[in-house]
């Protein structure tokens, strides 16, 4: 686990030749995520779920990209103002 906010929990997993993909839970749902490109490659969560993760990731990508995440920084759930994912 990389991180837990409003009752998601976010892993990371790093499949070789299919790249580096965020994996989200809410409950029974899951949300998987292509860290390269914020693609949503599965999506059974809700709407607000998926919004909030797409988010954090998009504030996250750097460093998680680059392998430098640090588990004891704070987590910002918070959406910035003006994202919108299709």
């Amino acid at each position: 686990m990389i991180a837990r906010f409003c009752g998601i929990v976010v892993r990371l997993l790093c499949l070789g030749q299919f790249g580096t993909r965020l994996h989200a839970f809410h409950g029974d749902s899951e949300l998987v995520v292509d860290l390269s490109t914020l693609r949503v490659l599965s999506d059974t969560t809700p709407e607000w779920v998926r919004f909030t993760v797409l988010s954090w990731a998009e504030d996250h990508q750097p460093e998680l990209l680059r392998g430098t995440w640090r588990f004891d920084l704070p987590l910002s759930a918070q959406p910035a103002a003006g994202r919108v994912w299709a």
